[in-house]
């Protein structure tokens, strides 16, 4: 009967029957992959077995993943949770905090914001591996999530449009670190023979925190935030916070040797 009423939900909430066919497809491919590894010597399994070859070498490298990766997962969680809020609520919040703007001018000022703190981003990209160098990836990528959570929680409280754009200076070096210390930091700990589907499985540490934001969050900002744009961004700018405690987790083994969990 429950699922009765479930089945048309579903096809009204596409983000969440989306998230379910993943689950299903996982779980499909769990067992298939099960099914390969325990009959390696029957040909038909074999065959299509080898078609599967790059998952099941996903799989392989997921399980033997060093203990740095884990660590760096959980870090990706909230920051990319929390990036896939900002990108969503920025032009909301603007219409909420800055009094008087219309539709067309919160849009237009959300956009010349990601075009300041992109702008800034390329300026800090330039100079970011020495700086990396002398102060160490760790403490460079812990202190521009500490910056950007900062600016997330001040934005709110701007009721300037032209000092909307201060917290976005934060925002740029956050952004410059983010898309180049962690690749940085993994490429030093894995072998060059996996390097490809380790960095592959970097990038699916950023795709699937967005995943879960989008079935999440809305329930969060409407039952917890009373559907309160300004309260999305705190809320992002708290994960942020987070992800920067959860870095400084994120020591590197020692000769770079893989460090498995």
């Amino acid at each position: 009967m429950a699922l009765g009423y479930l089945i048309p939900y579903l096809f009204i909430n596409y983000n969440l029957l989306v998230v379910i066919m993943l689950i299903i497809a996982f779980v499909w491919l769990f067992f298939l992959y099960k099914l390969i590894k325990n009959n390696p010597e029957n040909t038909a399994i074999k065959k299509f077995g080898d078609l599967l070859m790059p998952l099941m070498e996903a799989s392989e490298a997921i399980k033997d993943m060093p203990v740095f990766m884990w660590r760096l997962a959980a870090v990706y969680f909230f920051q990319w949770y929390a990036l896939f809020i900002y990108w969503q609520f920025i032009t909301p919040m603007i219409k909420t905090s800055i009094p008087g703007i219309s539709p067309d001018g919160a849009l237009a000022q959300a956009g010349l914001m990601n075009g300041t703190y992109n702008f800034v981003t390329m300026i800090v990209a330039l100079a970011l591996v020495p700086i990396a160098k002398k102060y160490g990836s760790k403490n460079v990528y812990v202190l521009s999530l500490l910056f950007t959570g900062f600016a997330m929680i001040v934005l709110p409280f701007i009721k300037n449009e032209y000092f909307l754009l201060l917290p976005m200076i934060f925002l740029g070096i956050g952004w410059a670190c983010m898309m180049g210390i962690p690749y940085s930091m993994v490429s030093k700990i894995i072998s060059h023979e996996r390097r490809g589907v380790y960095m592959g499985i970097v990038n699916m540490m950023i795709v699937i925190p967005m995943l879960i934001e989008t079935v999440s969050f809305g329930p969060i900002i409407e039952f917890g935030l009373n559907d309160n744009a300004i309260y999305a961004i705190l809320f992002a700018g708290v994960f942020f916070i987070i992800a920067a405690l959860l870095a400084m987790r994120l020591n590197l083994p020692k000769h770079n040797s893989p460090e498995t969990a």
